[in-house]
């Protein structure tokens, strides 16, 4: 819905922008070619009906890869545990964004998920193991320089960095096999050598008395077993028949009840003050373009207006930079390649190249986007119209006062991360504390797979809110006010329980799930209740208890507990 609110808008800026002649035929070819477009996609998911969901599987296994390269250097003996818990969150956020659309993509498939679709069953069970494997390598030990110290005691900390990368590798190659390219051999996927590192590896772990060690070992024969899956489900169909109303469970619910939309109508509902913002904006913009009408290319100023407005502070902040640093380095490039008179055979190719560019990076990087839609702009108008200097000067004159009207609105009813902070902990905190119950009931036999993977989904879903609301929060103004160390601090503990809370589900060792969890679980629930009355002007600096005996998650939850004590 909201897609098709903006684009519609954009369309309308277009079209009041060039202002045609004979409205009905440029809307009539509009309208055709919409209906191209959809049937031209309609054909697509005729011929590869699967084409999206193979593409959603390929990114979350190219995700998970790099995760494990990363993974990687928890063995290193330069490691520097801040850095490392920082970059394994950002690709935490990453990861946790394309398993939802690899979810939505694959249940919401009605074709996929019809009973006895065999391709569908294939694809829901290497999903399945998809989410399985992150899983796996999320529950990698936390506790990096004990971690580190037990495995060099016997001889083992350079075999399993091979061992990781190792399989971070063959992942990487499985992968490709999603998107059509040749992948190994299902025999070789990881090789003799792997096979051979990972026996000498087991035999050390088994002579050492540490427990650690060999809980790594048996990680690792985890993942290396769930890649071998992954690998031979892409060719077979041999899988059983799955249960749809459970699998339903796990996509997003989106509710659309007329309740749902009075509800909207508050001045304190977030959705409605961006909208209200968005509004006062455009009527300034349109009064403006009316004021001036011998411009050709005001509607530029609406335009940028529309794109670079976000409902959070930081993110528009950050769209409103990025916006013109690619506006302004693509009118210099777009000058000087004016200035050489190329061929207008040239010119096109060029513009058609940065239009692809633009489509391409739109998304995921939206510097380059920006600068790629406006080399192709500026070069096509200077083919039709001529006069580049008058282009160049209106594009640079109207983005400017687009993008500083934009970031003084930002100002009007904004939607700050500084009230919602608070809950946005006690969410994050209660959702590892509903993980590890779940987990406990399911080793101890009293309750489901299938639940303790909703729980295990919310949790991480409740984890990638607040690390959004952290990144935003960076961006505003308040930020120089709040003690953002403490809450950094907060959102790595929060991080490393959930992955121990994940070791817990992934291990077979029946000891780890009863050892001290009625504390762990009272602790988990007395930091969600205090979380909500947490002063995050003057949070308290967690410490690290160095009592050897306890259990990692015991140590990880008892420092978290000293933020709210």
């Amino acid at each position: 819905m909201a897609l098709i609110g903006l684009m519609s808008t954009v369309l309308g800026i277009f079209i009041l922008g060039l202002r045609p002649a004979n409205p009905i035929i440029l809307i009539t070819n509009i309208l055709i070619g919409g209906i191209w477009y959809y049937i031209i996609s309609l054909l697509q998911v005729w011929i590869w009906p699967y084409r999206s969901i193979h593409h959603a599987i390929y990114e979350c296994l190219t995700g998970t890869a790099s995760l494990l390269a990363l993974r990687a250097k928890a063995y290193d003996e330069l490691l520097k545990p801040k850095d490392f818990d920082a970059q394994n969150i950002v690709l935490h956020l990453k990861l946790n964004a394309k398993q939802e659309l690899m979810r939505d993509l694959l249940i919401g498939d009605k074709q996929a998920m019809r009973k006895g679709n065999l391709k569908g069953n294939r694809l829901l069970a290497i999903g399945t193991d998809v989410i399985d494997l992150y899983e796996q390598v999320t529950a990698i030990h936390q506790d990096y320089e004990l971690l580190q110290k037990e495995l060099k005691e016997i001889d083992a900390l350079k075999h399993v960095q091979y061992l990781v990368k190792t399989l971070s590798i063959a992942l990487y190659k499985c992968s490709g096999r999603f998107l059509g390219k040749a992948g190994l051999s299902k025999t070789l996927i990881l090789g003799d050598k792997f096979e051979a590192d990972l026996n000498h590896l087991i035999q050390l772990t088994h002579s050492s008395s540490q427990s650690l060690p060999k809980k790594v070992a048996t990680n690792i024969q985890s993942i290396a077993k769930l890649i071998r899956n992954i690998d031979s489900d892409i060719e077979t169909n041999n899988k059983t028949e799955f249960k749809k109303v459970e699998y339903i469970d796990f996509l997003s619910k989106q509710s659309l009840s007329i309740n749902d939309i009075k509800n909207q109508f508050s001045i304190h509902a977030p959705v409605f003050r961006f909208a209200l913002r968005l509004s006062i904006l455009s009527l300034i913009a349109m009064s403006i373009n009316y004021w001036i009408p011998e411009q050709h290319y005001t509607y530029w100023f609406l335009l940028t207006i529309m794109i670079v407005n976000r409902p959070s502070f930081g993110l528009t902040r950050k769209r409103n930079s990025e916006r013109l640093k690619g506006t302004v380095i693509g009118l210099v490039l777009s000058f000087m390649l004016i200035q050489l008179s190329l061929p207008i055979w040239l010119q096109l190719t060029l513009s058609v190249l940065s239009l692809l560019g633009f489509f391409a990076f739109n998304r995921i990087k939206y510097l380059f986007s920006v600068f790629c839609i406006t080399v192709m702009v500026i070069l096509c108008l200077n083919l039709y119209h001529g006069s580049p200097l008058l282009i160049i000067g209106d594009r640079l004159i109207f983005t400017l006062m687009g993008c500083g009207l934009s970031f003084a609105a930002a100002y009007i009813f904004p939607i700050w991360e500084t009230p919602r902070i608070n809950m946005l902990i006690s969410d994050t905190i209660g959702a590892n504390h509903d993980y590890l119950f779940s987990v406990l009931n399911f080793k101890n036999g009293n309750g489901n797979l299938h639940q303790t993977r909703l729980a295990r989904k919310v949790s991480y879903l409740k984890f990638a809110s607040f690390t959004e609301a952290i990144e935003s929060l960076k961006k505003e103004p308040q930020s120089k006010k709040l003690d953002m160390a403490g809450l950094l601090n907060i959102q790595v503990l929060c991080y490393q329980i959930n992955g121990h809370i994940a070791g817990i589900f992934a291990s077979t060792d029946l000891a780890d799930s009863n050892n001290s969890n009625s504390e762990v679980l009272a602790t988990l629930d007395y930091c969600k209740k205090e979380s909500l009355n947490l002063d995050i002007t003057a949070i308290k600096k967690g410490f690290h208890n160095n009592n050897e005996s306890s259990p990692l998650l015991s140590k990880l939850v008892f420092q978290l507990k000293q933020h709210f004590s």
